[in-house]
């Protein structure tokens, strides 16, 4: 061919003679009769070689489900977006040193797909490159590409990612649904990460998160049931609605004094979060931040303090020890809550409308207050706690 297109080699298992297609250069057949695609003409066809062009066009092998290999020659520069989607059999793919950008959902859902080999050059991997490719089990990007939307998504048997070590953002669903992913280390320059990056990968145990992060999309962590540690970043400004939600075996979380808020269901459902340490008094937290979290027991608000004995029959009964603070939860019995820096001035209300005071000067002081709020509340009998709890709960803070 002249320099104005190439050529498309399919070959056979079957013995069949090899069928050479004239394409232009963007792989398009140039016979009218070949269409937009080359299913029609070469089906069956299990390997494919590309030689002479600088893209593959949009879709041009789209569905084409008998290959398992293509060799793409020096000289191409893209691959559209889908141009190799829903290929479901193919299982190599040989990239050449020329290959710049992938294109949007280039390999989507191609589940028999082997890691292939990034040439050096490779600048670009757009959103859902390799979107449900679930034959990876490992990923790493290339140094010199930016980490879009769901590249990753849906890769059911991923265990691993490393991503480059100089990005500055990481796209929103990256690694999606990944549910054998086990752990991540996100780069120190990270200052983004998108909506959903980790969504619903049940096997990751434990994430830090650098200390750049200053913004998390929407559900970055959201039903990640298996995650057990997470440290936040000591610049993190606000956790946002559902960014943990169900994650079932956190048991403990601790908020840096950068972030301002923790909005509505940002810990929903977490139903073993037990231990909250709060930096910063002056935050933030809306009203079902922390909704179906029953075994909650320990929140300490740095310089405040919150005796919280649940929530029954929709009541709040708490005892706010300090009045800037909004506190909010759920749990249908009795509780205390253990903090462990109390201010010097204590006192407590009995619920959000009226605001009568009583100081805490000693443990016996402290035992009435816990008596009037079982009357208030129509319980019975007092709480039973030890006599050490009752000690630490409402010890005073020196001069």
């Amino acid at each position: 061919m002249s320099g104005n297109g190439g050529t498309v080699t399919f070959q056979y298992d079957d013995g069949r003679k090899d069928l050479v297609i004239e394409v232009d250069a963007n792989c398009k057949p140039q016979k009218k009769a070949n269409k937009n695609r080359f299913f029609s003409t070469a089906g069956n066809a299990t390997r494919a070689i590309v030689e002479g062009v600088t893209q593959i066009q949009y879709g041009v092998f789209y569905e084409f489900h008998t290959l398992d290999e293509i060799v793409l020659s020096d000289g191409l520069i893209e691959i559209d977006n889908e141009s190799f989607a829903g290929l479901h059999f193919l299982k190599n793919i040989v990239f050449p040193e020329t290959l710049r950008r992938i294109g949007e959902y280039a390999f989507k859902k191609c589940e028999r797909l082997i890691l292939p080999r990034f040439p050096d050059g490779l600048t670009s991997i757009e959103n859902g490159a390799f979107w449900g490719c679930s034959s990876f089990t490992s990923f790493a990007f290339p140094e010199n590409v930016s980490v879009e939307d769901n590249i990753l998504g849906m890769c059911a048997n991923l265990a691993s990612v490393t991503f480059p070590p100089e990005i500055t953002q990481i796209g929103e669903s990256v690694c999606f649904d990944c549910p054998l992913l086990k752990s991540v280390t996100i780069p120190r320059n990270v200052t983004l990460i998108g909506e959903t990056a980790f969504a619903l990968c049940t096997s990751l145990e434990s994430v830090k998160l650098p200390n750049n992060v200053t913004t998390l999309g929407t559900g970055v962590f959201s039903g990640c049931t298996s995650l057990k540690n997470i440290e936040l970043s000591t610049k993190l400004g606000w956790i946002p609605q559902t960014t943990f939600e169900s994650c079932s075996s956190l048991t403990y979380i601790k908020v840096p004094a950068s972030v301002r808020g923790i909005l509505d269901f940002a810990f929903v459902s977490c139903t073993s979060l037990a231990r909250i340490d709060i930096r910063n008094s002056n935050i933030v937290i809306q009203k079902l931040a922390f909704k179906f979290c029953p075994k909650i027991n320990f929140v300490n608000i740095h310089d405040t303090a919150i005796i919280d004995f649940g929530i029954r029959g929709g009541r709040h009964l708490r005892a706010f020890l300090r009045d800037e603070v909004e506190w909010y939860g759920r749990k249908p019995a009795w509780k205390c809550v253990f903090v462990s820096v109390l201010p010097k001035n204590i006192s407590w209300r009995e619920n959000f409308q009226k605001t009568p005071r009583e100081g805490f000067t000693d443990r016996a002081t402290a035992l009435a207050a816990l008596s009037t709020l079982r009357d208030h509340y129509g319980r019975r009998e007092t709480p039973s706690l030890p006599e050490h709890v009752i000690d630490n709960i409402f010890r005073l803070t020196p001069d």
